[in-house]
This record gives structure tokens, C-alpha cells and sequence, in this order.
């Protein structure tokens, strides 16, 4: 489709030769982004003395080409890329012939947050694949479009972890009186020592271990002693505390509580 108006359009400058200038010369009035600065004059002109196609942006010379050659020199080459925005010429037939000739529009692009739609939240931390369909009303959907990868990180925590048994004690049922810990899956470890908080962060899942086959009470308690959520009593067997991240890391410390 022929272009009419370049406004919002981006470019990018393809190898120029000489044959691209003119000594007359152009000079457009549009606005226009690139290396991260603002233009509003866009020059193409032929220098007969130095015989070199120059182009400038404002009064800043981006790019030089000697007479026969079929490339020049970009002073960087962040500059062949504009984006315009505006101006008085963004309708000048010969400005677009001309960005026609020696420069590839590129394809729009539309970037969407995806925490802002519906279904985020069911979304689960890590690695995913998104596919777009156009639908409307009447019609049949489309085919997927190319899947574009994304990685959606959980909500983590910073956590405290103390242990008790009723005595002022690590459980001492465990076989050197301890319980264990494990965060995110993989990581380990063991609460030795009463009344010292173990500090835990980044965690999106949290298990915890009484080490004990049926104590009288197996819970997982607040710093004022409230209750939190129950523990296993099934001898090495783990228990799966996430729903309660939020609540755990709101307090100053939990405790794990194994009574005999």
C-alpha cells in the first residue's frame, strides 16, 4: 500500500550511493527521532567540492558517501534509523520517494503489559510461549501468530524461621534434634538452635519437615504463638506452607512447633 503520510512511521537507511543526491540538494522540515535525539530537518545535498553525498540531521553531518561509491560511512549507526513524528513535510512525495529508495520501512509494533490482562494472575512463574488469534464477531478466527517467549517471575518472600518443642528446645524427637526446611524445591536446610530465627529469602514455595512420626502437636505458628497452619505428623514426610508465604513473612518470625 503506497504510503501518503510518514507520520509514526520508523525507517532504516539501506547502503546509499551517490547516485541518491543531487547538488541542488533537499532539505525537509520533519520531526523525527534517532540516536535518541530530537530533529526537525532532515538534508540531502551532494557536495561538489569535497564530492561527497552527505546527509544531515539539523546541522549534525550523519553520513558521508564519496563519488562511485556504493556504501558510505554512518558517523554511527544508530543514526540510520529515524522515527518520525511529525512536521510539515511528512506529505512531500519527493521525501517519500526518496526514504523509499534508500531506506526500509520497518513493521509496526505494539507492546501490551501483560500483568494488565485478564488471566495474569493464573498465570504461573516461568517460562512461557504467547500466541495471538484475531477474533471478531462473524468471522472465523484467525491462525496463531509466531509465539513470542516471555518469563513470568513468582511473588517471592523474605521469611524467618525458628523451631520449638513445647520446652524451649529444637524438637528433640529428631535424631540430633532439628527440623527441616526446604525452599523453592531444592534448597535444604535444618533448624539447630532454639530461639535463633534462620532468615530465608527469595522464596515462591516453602516446605518444612517436623522429622517426626506423630507428635501431640505438629503446627506452624505465629510470633505470639497464634496458629498458622498444622503440620505433618506422617513421620519424614514434608509439608507444602506456601499459601501462607504472605502471612509468614508479615511476621517478624514463625515457629516451628513440635510438641512430643
Amino acid at each position: 500500500m503506497a504510503i501518503s503520510d510518514l507520520t509514526g512511521t520508523t525507517w532504516v537507511f539501506n547502503a546509499i550511493s551517490t547516485d541518491s543526491f543531487t547538488a541542488v540538494g533537499n532539505q525537509w522540515d520533519i520531526n523525527f527521532i534517532s540516536n535518541s535525539t530530537n530533529y526537525s530537518i532532515l538534508e540531502q545535498v551532494f557536495d561538489d567540492d569535497s564530492e561527497l553525498g552527505k546527509i544531515y540531521y539539523n546541522t549534525t553531518n550523519v553520513f558521508n558517501v564519496a563519488y562511485g561509491d556504493e556504501d558510505g560511512l554512518w558517523e554511527d549507526e544508530a543514526y540510520k534509523t529515524i522515527e518520525i513524528t511529525g512536521g510539515t513535510d511528512v506529505t512531500n512525495s519527493t521525501l517519500i520517494s526518496w526514504l523509499e529508495t534508500n531506506a526500509t520501512q520497518q513493521s509496526s509494533q505494539i507492546s501490551v503489559d501483560l500483568s494488565t490482562l485478564s488471566g495474569w494472575s493464573d498465570v504461573t512463574s516461568g517460562s512461557h510461549t504467547l500466541t495471538i488469534k484475531a477474533k471478531a464477531t462473524g468471522y472465523r478466527d484467525s491462525e496463531a501468530s509466531t509465539g513470542v517467549s516471555f518469563e513470568k517471575s513468582g511473588t517471592t518472600y523474605t521469611v524467618n524461621l525458628r523451631a520449638d518443642n513445647g520446652y524451649g528446645a529444637v524438637p528433640g524427637h529428631a535424631p540430633d534434634g532439628y527440623v527441616k526446611y526446604r525452599v523453592n524445591g531444592s534448597t535444604v536446610g535444618m533448624i539447630t538452635t532454639y530461639g535463633v530465627s534462620t532468615t530465608l529469602t527469595n522464596v515462591e514455595q516453602l516446605e518444612i519437615n517436623c522429622n517426626y512420626n506423630g507428635g501431640f502437636i505438629n503446627e506452624l505458628r505465629a510470633s505470639d504463638e497464634s496458629f498458622i497452619t498444622d503440620l505433618s505428623y506422617d513421620g519424614d514426610a514434608w509439608t507444602d506452607v506456601s499459601a501462607y508465604l504472605s502471612t509468614i513473612a508479615a511476621e517478624s518470625y514463625v515457629v516451628i512447633y513440635c510438641e512430643d
